[in-house]
């Protein structure tokens, strides 16, 4: 497998969102949360929306979302 690229693709006072890829996958990282609360869960499903959208339109198949095993909330925002 070819080595991946890491970025933060969004950060605010609230969340922040990294972006994995390389030629065969492209993953979302939600690893840090700050504060949880309605409005943020509906920013961060709009962002993730945005952000499968653009990686179908690259032509990836997929995008994978990689998460915190222990916490239920990214993990409900993820599915």
């Amino acid at each position: 497998m070819a080595d991946s690229r890491n970025f933060t693709l969004y950060e605010c006072d609230d969340y922040e969102v990294r972006l994995e890829y390389n030629m065969d996958f492209m993953a979302l990282h939600l690893p840090v949360v700050y504060k949880w609360s309605k409005s943020v869960f509906l920013s961060m499903a709009a962002k993730t929306a945005e952000i499968k959208d653009f990686s179908l339109g690259l032509g990836y198949p997929t995008l994978h979302c990689a998460v915190s095993e222990n916490d239920s909330k990214t993990i409900k925002l993820a599915t």
